[in-house]
Parts: C-alpha cells; structure tokens; sequence
C-alpha cells in the first residue's frame, strides 16, 4: 500500500510462470534458502546475473513458505510439486496473482458485480479495457503515471485471462467474463492463505464463497465453491470450528 492509505502500488514487475515453476521445484523441505538460492541461479538460462538474482528473490519471496533460513513442509509446497499439471499451474497463478492486492480488487469490485449484473439479466457477462482504466484510476496511487497505470491494467487483464476468467475474440473486443471450476486444493489454499494473512479466526461459509479472495479470482458458483471447501478441510489447509459452522485455520 501506499500513498494516503487507500490507494495501491502499480503492478509492473511479472513473474514468468515457467521460471516460477522450476525454482518451485528446487525447493525442498527442510533446504537451506541459501543452498536453494544457489541451486536456482544454476537452474536459469539468462546470462544476466542481475535479473537471475532478482527472479530469484521474486519466487523467494512470494512463492516459498520458510523461517527466514529454511524452506518449510506446506501444504503448497507438497500439492504443487505432487500435482497434476492442472493443480500446478493453478497452484502457481493463484498465489503470484494473490501477492498482490490488484486481482481480489478487480474481482470484487469489477468482476462479480458485473458477472452478477448480466446472469440476473439474462444476458452475456463482460467488461472492458476501459472498465479495468477506471478500476485502476481509482485504486492506484495518484503519483503513479500514466505509464505504469497502463501497464497494472495489462498485468492485472493478463492474469484473469490466464486463469480463463477472462477472454477475448480481439484486442478491441468485450472481455467476456466466465466462472470457473478451479482445483479444489487450489480454492482452499487461496481461502487458507486469506485465513492466516489476515489473521481471521472464523468464516462463515457465505463469506468463503462468495467475499473471499478466492472467490473473487476464480468467480466460482456456491456450490462449486462449497464442494472445494469440503476438499480443502479433507487436505488439512482449512478445519470446521467445533460446532461445524463455517471455517477456520487448521491446527
């Protein structure tokens, strides 16, 4: 955050997710961060040894769980690494995506309104470049320029479209909005992460499947959204309070 409190950092800087994928790999429960380190610079191709450190530390820090000295046994690590390509890659788009604050905005405040808008009226759910112009315009630090706010809009269209949120018949055409049926594992990690971020002690089950982060990237239907909170507490990530109602942090 920056700027008077209410106003976010550009999203300028990416993350390939092939490289990402492979560092992920690397890593090993228990692994020194600086054995890792050196077995990820020996790992990229890039002759620049200044962009090899700087995917190094962009993985370090939005991608491990570690102590600071080592990497941890997490649920992320070991689903990610044991998944299937579909679990890996989503595994993957979700936490990049998550580190930053721009993509729960965007669908929070742009996406499901307008995704809900169209299903009550019958009509075919989408939105615009200019949409997400204005989203960012309002969201963005107002020192940042207009460089950078075009570039954040890029990065944030980017993901979605990624995720297959979003697509797209042309460069001028409606982004047509779809919900999606993610992995469940990779559902419940995103809620399980929002759980110990923001320090929430308790959810209800509304609120998972509909105001979570989760949910605002992945614009999933309640009960499929429900159906990857079953699979989610069966993993360990998440657990049923002692009265069954909602959620909470497992262990």
């Amino acid at each position: 955050m920056s700027g008077d409190g209410n106003s976010l950092k550009s999203w300028v800087r990416t993350l390939n997710e092939v490289e990402g994928m492979t560092l992920l790999d690397l890593a090993r429960p228990g692994m020194r961060l600086t054995l890792w380190r050196q077995e990820a610079d020996n790992a990229l191709t890039q002759a620049d040894d200044n962009y090899r450190s700087l995917l190094i530390k962009l993985v370090e820090r939005m991608l491990l769980d570690h102590d600071g000295e080592r990497i941890l046994n997490s649920r992320y690590l070991v689903n990610f690494q044991a998944g299937w390509p579909q679990l890996r890659m989503e595994l993957f788009l979700v936490r990049y995506g998550l580190s930053h604050p721009w993509p729960a905005l965007a669908g929070q405040k742009l996406l499901f309104p307008a995704l809900e808008a169209a299903e009550a009226a019958g009509e075919a759910p989408q939105v615009t470049l200019a949409d997400f112009d204005a989203l960012v315009d309002a969201h963005i630090d107002p020192t940042v320029g207009a460089s950078s706010r075009k570039k954040t809009r890029s990065t944030i269209v980017g993901l979605f479209k990624k995720l297959g949120v979003l697509d797209s018949a042309g460069s001028r055409a409606p982004l047509m909005i779809h919900r999606l049926q993610p992995a469940p594992l990779a559902f419940g990690w995103a809620l399980s992460r929002e759980l110990s971020e923001q320090k929430i002690a308790h959810v209800t089950e509304s609120w998972a499947t509909r105001e979570s982060a989760a949910a605002a990237v992945y614009l999933p239907t309640r009960d499929y959204a429900s159906r990857c909170l079953e699979a989610a507490v069966s993993d360990g990530m998440i657990a049923r309070p002692p009265l069954k109602v909602g959620f909470q942090m497992a262990g």
